[in-house]
């Protein structure tokens, strides 16, 4: 065998152990200490801890039916319930009520909203997602690949967010 053929051969056997090292990316790190200092906050405050609403206590707030199409509850867990609006067998939106007390990440997605639904702050999510804030607390959201996001917004207006506020 020649020396750059013996070289090319060795340096793919070795190029798969180029990406191994013994040091943790300084990402993980960091996640890591974040979700430490949350659990530790969490601990401080015991019992008197927030915690997320009962889902079923959220279903009472999706109306029936959304121009013309009918609801099926589709998820129900504690802070969370999903519903989809289907109209003639296709689906039409799905809408979500998320409790997020204690998800800072999805509160600060409003803080640079210029756009209000009534006194609730609006944002986006890609094309097919309108939300909003309610109560600095509740996410609802509304997501479609067919309608526009004032359509969405439209649909947003029919949800009981008086009463999600009054949670």
């Amino acid at each position: 065998m020649k020396l750059p053929a013996l070289l090319y051969a060795l340096a793919l056997l070795l190029a798969p152990l180029a990406g191994c090292t013994k040091d943790e990316p300084k990402v993980w790190a960091d996640a890591a200490a974040a979700a430490e200092k949350k659990l530790e906050e969490k601990k401080a405050q015991g019992d008197n801890a927030p915690k997320q609403v009962e889902g079923k206590k959220l279903n009472a707030f999706f109306p029936e039916t959304l121009d013309g199409a009918k609801r099926t509850f589709t998820t129900e867990k504690d802070g969370y319930v999903e519903a989809k609006y289907k109209k003639d067998s296709v689906d039409l939106a799905t809408v979500t009520i998320s409790d997020v007390i204690d998800n800072q990440d999805s509160k600060d997605k409003f803080t640079k909203s210029t756009e209000k639904l009534g006194a609730y702050p609006v944002a986006t999510f890609g094309k097919k997602q309108t939300m909003v804030l309610v109560k600095d607390r509740y996410q609802v959201k509304v997501i479609s690949d067919t309608l526009t996001h004032d359509q969405r917004k439209a649909l947003i207006e029919k949800i009981d967010l008086k009463g999600v506020a009054a949670l």
